[in-house]
């Protein structure tokens, strides 16, 4: 028994009372007192021209089912509906049988690539980095119960210029290591982590990164460096609870002659023209506000035909979807690429783009002030290492992704349940503990099959219908990438889950205790998988 099962009739009963009607309403959660759920029948309005009221009149004439207890019509035209106790009980019978996998839909071998983080390997992740993280890995999960193939992919620029400022500000401190007078590197990179990398080689290698002579071999150093920093980038992610399915290298894109395959497939195209020397892409033709240049007159491709020749790469690795998710500093990057990718011939529905706002970190009241280049920042490690690996990850899932997210670091710490991921491990906890307390009271939980669910109170009602109403709310967020929705759907959750606690005595509820146990053990199950899409630690006590 599913959301869809209901407005399956739903939807039977319109085109039975408007067989050419287009606009087929969707169910809803009703409001505090008007059942639970309704019908919001404007659109049908619109499309008629009627009222409706005496639209929603016609169509609860033609609604049959022993899954609908009641219908009532509401003045403003919402057909409201209650459930019956045979919809709750093959719901919830569904869910014991299948647990966590109920919420999975069958897999539909449509591909997708999620890329995220993909910071440059030129220092350690930030808390940005923190933010991009969690929206791709939860992204994922929650594509994934929508039946995608997915897979999780970093892009490494170890390409440019920016590899080579980290090349020449490794070599200054690997020369001072040995005993050279050298001069700083100009906009170099600061931080301990270069003197770090610095002192590894030095330890390592000794003398042997030198010329003939004497002076630092840039192009082995960059190797080296960017493999200590992609080995430090990699353990900070895994204890970030971020783990990816590929590691994808800028640099193999020229190593395998896909760049020039690229530029082959732009100039056949028809939207490529020279000026200046250079070779240029017609991307107004796709909407955008002016033409790119793809080669510069030096012959030295630009970042666009690179990042072009990447996702072409992602078409050709069967890939019918890639989700970038990108830093707000990259919003300029997204009609461009999109715009390559149509002139490449591919879909123009291929490529969809999330775009997130900076973090800011507060600490005892103060914004934590941060650069990069400068050295002077606080990392994932440092905050994951502060707040913990749970606390980072839901904090940041606290806003939509276009919205500025402000880290309170201290409520995150904060053991009470006035911290939202301590509240919703608490609630799981305590669902657990009322679980153990039957089993050392010798209450044996008999199974949905062999209990009849007698008549609901409202505040279990409230956690069948939100329980019931889940799937919908996962495809909604799976359609929209809004992924900020699901801690905000489990903090709702956990408050009817305490509400019913707070209420009833669930063992010393004479004939009422295995409903009751029905609803903590199935409780857990849609708790349990609500922690997993966030990659939250279920814990057993607290």
């Amino acid at each position: 028994m599913r959301i869809s099962d209901i407005e399956r009739t739903i939807e039977e009963a319109v085109k039975e009372t408007y067989p050419n009607i287009r606009s087929l309403p969707s169910l809803q959660p009703a409001p505090s007192g008007f059942g639970d759920f309704s019908v919001n029948t404007f659109a049908l309005a619109r499309e008629i021209h009627k009222n409706p009221k005496s639209i929603a009149e016609d169509i609860v004439k033609h609604i049959n089912t022993p899954y609908i207890s009641s219908v009532t019509v509401a003045k403003s035209g919402y057909v409201n509906l209650n459930l019956s106790t045979k919809a709750y009980k093959e719901f919830l019978e569904e869910l014991e049988e299948k647990r966590e996998k109920y919420f999975y839909k069958e897999k539909n071998n449509k591909k997708v690539q999620v890329e995220f983080v993909s910071a440059n390997p030129t220092g350690p992740l930030h808390i940005g980095n923190g933010r991009g993280g969690i929206i791709g890995d939860v992204l994922t999960n929650v594509l994934k119960t929508e039946g995608f193939d997915v897979k999780k992919e970093y892009y490494v620029n170890d390409a440019g210029s920016k590899m080579l400022l980290f090349a020449k500000s490794i070599a200054y401190y690997y020369a001072k290591q040995l005993g050279k007078e050298v001069e700083p590197v100009e906009e170099g990179y600061k931080g301990d982590y270069i003197k770090e990398i610095a002192e590894e080689l030095f330890n390592e290698y000794k003398d042997k990164l030198l010329n003939e002579n004497g002076e630092p071999l840039l192009k082995e150093i960059q190797e080296l460096g960017k493999e200590k920093m992609m080995k430090r980038i990699k353990s900070a992610l895994k204890e970030f609870g971020v783990e990816f399915d590929n590691y994808f290298y800028e640099s193999s894109l020229y190593k395998s002659g896909e760049v020039e395959k690229t530029i082959k497939i732009f100039k056949e195209s028809g939207y490529t023209y020279e000026k200046d020397g250079a070779l240029w892409f017609k991307s107004t033709a796709f909407g955008d506000d002016k033409d790119r240049v793809l080669i510069r007159k030096t012959g030295e491709p630009t970042y666009t035909l690179v990042d072009a020749s990447y996702h072409i790469n992602k078409w050709n690795r069967g890939f019918k979807k890639a989700i970038d998710i990108w830093g707000a500093d990259h919003f300029g990057h997204i009609i461009p690429m999109k715009a390559l990718m149509q002139g490449a011939g591919l879909p123009k529905d291929f490529l969809d783009v999330i775009i997130y706002q900076i973090v800011h970190l507060f600490k005892e009241g103060k914004e934590v002030t941060m650069s990069k280049h400068s050295g002077v920042f606080i990392t994932l490690t440092d905050l994951v290492s502060e707040v913990g690996r749970d606390a980072a990850r839901f904090f940041f899932l606290l806003k939509s992704s276009n919205a500025h997210l402000n880290f309170d670091m201290d409520l995150a710490k904060k053991q009470s349940m006035d911290n939202p991921v301590y509240y919703v491990q608490y609630t799981y906890a305590r669902l657990k503990s009322v679980l153990r307390k039957a089993e050392e009271q010798g209450i044996a939980y008999s199974g949905i099959k062999n209990i009849e669910l007698t008549s609901l109170k409202d505040e279990e009602r409230d956690i069948l219908n939100y329980a019931f109403y889940l799937n919908r709310e996962i495809e909604i967020t799976a359609k929209t990438y809004q992924v900020h929705r699901i801690p905000f759907v489990t903090m709702d959750f956990c408050k009817k889950i305490n509400t019913f606690y707070q209420k009833y005595k669930i063992l010393s509820s004479g004939p009422y205790v295995q409903p009751r146990l029905a609803i903590v053990h199935n409780a857990v199950t849609i708790l349990s998988f609500l922690m997993d899409l966030m990659g939250i630690e279920k814990k057993e006590r607290m």
